[in-house]
C-alpha cells in the first residue's frame, strides 16, 4: 500500500504539472456560476453586436463567435462548438457560464477580465485532466464535483456519455452507482440514532438484534456476543467479510433477500478473529448496520424500512432529492455500465445496500460534502451535531500506521502529508472516489461508469484536490516530483556493497508456519520478500533490523541454521529458511482439487463478483488459490497461498470450504458464493 500511495502521489504531481496552465456575477440554480457574456468579452477588446437575438462576437484575433440564449453550443467560425451549459437571459443580459469561459477562452481570458471566478485554474485543470484520464483507460463516461465548504463555492461537471448507445452525455444530475461511498451515509443514519439515545455505540449487537450469532474462529477463538456496533462502524468487528450469495444481480432492481436473510446466514460462518482484536474491511458489517437500524426504527423488512429511513433523514433534509439505496426501473438519467469505452454491459446493482448500494450524482453529492465538511447543516437543515461528525472523521481503527486509517464510516487518509477524509467505492463498472480536505475546506467527487476507471478515480481526484488547494492558498499540498529517481524512505533502500554481502548469505525461501512460505532475495539492491504474485520491500534500520508494512524483521544463523523472525507489535513470527530443493506436504485432499472452478448463480440473475476459482499447486507443491474478477482485465489476479489450519482452509483472511455432494461433485464455497468444477 505505501508503494501504492507512492505511485499515485507521483502520478497526481506529474499529471497535474502536465494540465496546470471586475464584472457582476449571476448565480443560477443549478450549481454554475455565470457570468455577462457582453462585459466580459469587451473587456479584452472583442467586439459585441447584437443579431436577431444572438450575440455575435468579433475577437482580436479575428475568430467570429454567435451565442444563441437558450442554446447549448455555440458556433466558432460557423462550426459548431459544445458549450457545457445553455447561455441564458436575465434582467435583458446574457449569461454563461465561467466553466464555459475557462474551456473556451482559457485562464488568461478570466484574469485579463478582471472577473471575480473562483478556483478558474482548478477548472481548466479539470476540463483537461479529466478527459485526458479518460481517453488514457477508455471510460466512457465521468462526473466530479469540487467544493470549498467555507466560501460555499461548488462547481459541478459531467464527462463523456452516461449511454452512448442512445447519445446521452453525462451531466451534473446524471446518477452512478458509488459503491462503497454508500458507508458514511449508514454511518450517519446510526450515528443520528446515536444522538437520539436509540443505540449505544458500545453496546453489544446482540442487544439489538438477539438472533445475530457467529461460529468462533477456528484460529483465534472469539464470541459474536462480544461484537458491539462501534466495532462495526471502524471495521474491527471480525466478521466475515462478505456475504457473496446474491450481492449483486444483474437489472435494475436490487436482491431485497440477501439484506433480509443475512441474519439466517452468519450463524453457519466463523468469525475472522476475536471481536476488536484488528481491523478487517468488511461489507458485512455495513449491511448488519442498515439491518440494525431498520430494525431500531420498527421494520420488518430491512432493504425496504433502510431505503425508506435515510429518504426521510438523510436525502430529504439535505435536498439530494434523486440520490437514494433503492434502484428501480423509475429512475431516470442513470449512467449505464460499460465494460470498455462504449462497450455497454448489462446493468448490475447491490444488494447490500448499507454496504454499497447508493446512487447519488455529482450535484447532490456536493450538498452532502458541503454538510459533512462544514458544521453539520446545510440550507438551514442539521444533519448530525457538529462535534459528532468531528468525532466519526477521527482515527479509530488503523489500517496502515501513519498513512490509512478508519474513522466511524470514513477513511483518514495521508499521502506524502496531505491529510484527507472520505470515501471510495468500486462495484463491477463503477468507480468513487470522494475526499476532503478539512484544513482548506476543499471537497471533490468523481465517479465513473467504466470497469477501467478503477485505475484513475482516485488519481483524478487527488489532482483536482492539488489543483484546489494550489489555487486558494498560494501552496501546493504534495511536495514536487524528485528530479533523479529514488526510493523513498520506507519503501525498501538499496544496501551498501557490505549489507549486500551479509545478506545474501540469508536468501532462499523461509516458511513461515500458517503465515505461509515466502522467498527473500535481493533485487536490484532491495531486500524483498516474495509469495506467488505479491511482493514487499524492507528498508534496513540503524539497529540492523528491517522496517516493512507487516512489522520488523530481524535475520539470525541459529546452529547454522537461517532464521528470520517477524515482530509485529506484542506478537514475534519466527520463519525456517527450507532447503532449495524443498517440497511441502500438500494434504491429499486439496490435491484433489486442482482445477477451474466456475461460478454457478444461486438466486435469480445472480452476478459473480468472482466469475472463476482456480486452484493450483505450485514447484515447491505449495497449493494456490487464484480468483478471477471482471476488473483483473486491468490488475493480474494474485495467486494466494492457501493454508490449513484445524481442518480449516484460507487464502489470505478468507475461509474457502471445500464440498462433495452424495454424488461426489465439487464446489468451492468462498463466503457464500459457489464455484463448481
Amino acid at each position: 500500500m505505501k508503494k501504492f500511495a507512492r505511485k499515485i502521489t507521483a502520478f497526481v504531481i506529474a499529471v497535474a504539472m502536465v494540465f496546470a496552465s471586475t464584472a457582476s456575477v449571476h448565480a443560477s440554480s443549478n450549481n454554475r456560476t455565470d457570468v455577462p457574456l457582453r462585459a466580459t468579452l469587451e473587456s479584452v477588446d472583442a467586439y459585441v453586436d447584437w443579431v436577431d437575438g444572438s450575440a455575435v462576437i468579433t475577437m482580436p484575433n479575428g475568430d467570429e463567435w454567435v451565442f444563441i440564449p437558450g442554446a447549448a453550443t455555440a458556433t466558432l467560425n460557423s462550426q459548431e462548438v459544445a458549450l457545457m451549459y445553455p447561455v441564458t437571459m436575465a434582467g435583458g443580459v446574457m449569461f454563461i457560464s465561467y466553466a464555459d469561459v475557462v474551456a473556451l477562452f482559457g485562464t488568461a481570458q478570466v484574469q485579463e477580465a478582471g472577473l471575480d471566478m473562483p478556483f478558474a485554474a482548478t477548472i481548466e485543470t479539470a476540463l483537461s485532466a479529466a478527459p485526458a484520464f479518460m481517453n488514457m483507460v477508455g471510460v466512457t463516461g465521468l462526473t466530479m464535483a469540487v467544493v470549498d465548504i467555507e466560501t460555499g463555492f461548488t462547481w459541478t461537471q459531467g464527462f463523456g456519455y452516461a449511454d452512448s448507445v442512445n447519445g446521452i452525455q453525462v451531466d451534473e444530475h446524471t446518477l452512478f452507482q458509488v459503491g462503497s461511498t454508500s458507508k458514511p451515509f449508514t454511518a450517519i443514519a446510526v450515528m443520528q440514532l446515536v444522538e437520539e439515545g436509540l443505540i449505544d455505540l458500545d453496546s453489544p449487537l446482540v442487544n439489538y438484534l438477539p438472533e445475530f450469532s457467529m461460529l468462533p474462529s477456528p484460529v483465534l477463538g472469539g464470541s459474536s456476543d462480544d461484537v458491539t456496533v462501534r466495532m462495526l462502524l471502524n471495521n474491527t468487528s471480525g466478521v466475515i467479510s462478505n456475504n457473496f450469495k446474491g450481492m449483486i444481480v444483474t437489472g435494475d432492481e436490487q436482491y431485497q433477500g440477501h439484506m433480509n436473510n443475512l441474519l439466517e446466514w452468519l450463524p453457519t460462518r466463523e468469525l475472522l478473529f476475536v471481536p476488536g482484536d484488528m481491523y478487517d474491511y468488511s461489507n458485512n458489517n455495513w449491511t448488519l448496520l442498515s439491518i440494525l437500524v431498520a430494525r431500531v426504527m420498527g421494520f420488518d423488512n430491512y432493504f425496504e424500512g433502510f431505503v425508506e429511513h435515510t429518504d426521510a433523514t438523510i436525502f430529504a433534509p439535505l435536498g439530494m432529492e434523486r440520490t437514494t439505496f433503492e434502484f428501480t426501473p423509475a429512475l431516470t438519467n442513470v449512467a449505464m455500465p460499460y465494460v470498455t469505452l462504449n462497450r455497454q454491459d448489462d446493468m448490475h446493482t447491490v444488494s447490500s445496500i448499507g454496504a454499497g448500494g447508493l446512487l447519488s450524482s455529482a450535484y447532490e453529492m456536493a450538498r452532502f460534502m458541503h454538510a459533512i465538511g462544514g458544521d453539520g447543516t446545510l440550507d438551514g437543515q442539521r444533519l448530525l451535531r457538529q462535534e459528532t461528525i468531528a468525532y466519526m472523521m477521527q482515527e479509530h481503527s488503523v489500517m496502515i500506521p501513519g498513512m490509512m486509517e478508519y474513522g466511524l464510516g470514513f477513511f483518514r487518509i495521508s499521502i506524502d502529508g496531505l491529510e484527507t477524509v472520505g470515501h471510495g467505492g468500486n462495484i463491477t463498472h463503477y468507480h468513487t472516489e470522494m475526499i476532503i480536505h478539512l484544513e482548506t475546506g476543499i471537497g471533490v467527487f468523481v465517479s465513473t461508469n467504466t470497469i477501467s476507471g478503477i485505475t484513475i478515480t482516485t488519481a483524478l481526484a487527488y489532482t483536482v484536490m492539488d489543483a484546489a488547494i494550489t489555487e486558494k492558498t498560494g501552496v501546493s499540498p504534495l511536495p514536487p516530483l524528485p528530479t533523479q529517481p529514488e526510493l523513498p524512505a520506507g519503501e525498501g533502500a538499496m544496501l551498501s556493497e557490505e549489507e549486500l554481502i551479509a545478506l545474501a548469505a540469508f536468501e532462499g525461501i523461509y516458511s513461515f508456519g500458517e503465515a505461509g512460505v515466502w522467498e527473500l532475495e535481493i533485487v536490484d539492491g532491495v531486500l524483498t520478500w516474495r509469495s506467488g504474485d505479491i511482493m514487499f520491500e524492507l528498508t534496513p534500520l540503524p539497529d540492523g533490523t528491517f522496517d516493512s508494512l507487516a512489522g520488523i524483521y530481524s535475520f539470525e544463523f541459529v546452529d547454522g541454521v537461517a532464521i528470520a523472525t517477524l515482530t509485529a507489535g506484542d506478537t514475534q513470527v519466527p520463519g525456517i529458511r527450507l532447503d532449495d530443493s524443498y517440497e511441502i506436504e500438500v494434504p491429499e485432499e486439496i490435491m484433489a482439487w486442482v482445477g477451474v472452478y466456475n461460478f454457478v448463480p444461486q438466486v435469480e440473475n445472480e452476478a459473480g463478483i468472482i466469475t472463476q476459482v482456480i486452484i493450483s499447486v505450485n514447484e515447491h507443491g505449495l497449493p494456490l488459490m487464484t480468483m478471477i474478477q471482471p476488473i483483473h482485465a486491468y490488475f493480474d489476479a494474485p495467486e494466494i497461498p492457501l493454508g490449513e489450519y484445524n481442518g480449516y482452509y484460507f487464502a489470505a483472511t478468507m475461509p474457502v470450504r471445500f464440498l462433495v455432494d452424495d454424488d461426489g461433485n465439487k464446489t468451492i464455497d468462498l463466503m457464500g458464493a459457489l464455484f463448481a468444477r
